[in-house]
């Protein structure tokens, strides 16, 4: 999925959350798999969430100290258009279709109607999902990891972007990269790194 779609399906509530798999009754539990709490939608994904609100505090971007809170991302979407630079709303949209990637590749969500289903490592293991969108004409990318212990909790989320990425394997390579210093800095030693790339998976 492109930059451009990724942003028109997010602010027309078009992607595939829980709240539209119920909707198509292919699912039936529409609250996130990560909180548990609230109904999983195209804002919560990539907002309001608490592993979003994780990535986005860690991001060195105008966006973590947006004070925004709607439950329509097409309104979020619109107001940091406002208030910010043509480079700064392409970094964010960058970060957004990482958030939302990452967070499908590890909840029971898929763009199809598979059912891709997140397991917890073994005892005393971690976890460490990532993801990297990837933009060929612009040749720049976006990632995150998030980190989660045996018992499926979350113990840490981070996200960035780069410029001059040559290709989907680069981008995928840069954010496997960080991911591993992530858990060397965290003191991980017993860590499955799992993304997309199944060729870098460790």
């Amino acid at each position: 999925m492109g930059l451009k779609v990724f942003l028109w399906k997010a602010i027309h509530e078009a992607l595939p959350t829980k709240r539209n798999l119920v909707q198509r009754k292919i699912i039936t539990d529409g609250f996130c798999p990560w909180c548990k709490q609230f109904e999983e939608t195209s804002c919560y994904v990539l907002w309001n969430c608490v592993a979003a609100q994780d990535v986005w505090s860690d991001l060195r971007s105008p966006v973590q100290k947006a004070a925004l809170n709607d439950l329509q991302f097409r309104h979020i979407w619109e107001d940091l258009v406002l208030k910010l630079n043509k480079a700064d709303i392409e970094l964010t949209a960058y970060f957004a279709a990482a958030q939302h990637y990452l967070h499908v590749s590890i909840t029971e969500n898929s763009a199809s109607s598979m059912i891709v289903r997140w397991e917890k490592p073994s005892y005393g293991w971690f976890k460490i999902n990532w993801d990297a969108a990837y933009d060929d004409n612009l040749k720049r990318m976006g990632g995150g990891i998030v980190i989660r212990n045996w018992d499926g909790e979350l113990m840490a989320a981070a996200g960035w972007a780069k410029p001059s990425i040559s290709n989907p394997l680069h981008a995928e390579a840069f954010v496997l990269e960080r991911a591993t210093t992530q858990s060397l800095e965290l003191g991980l030693s017993q860590c499955i790194f799992e993304g997309n790339a199944l060729v870098l998976n460790l």
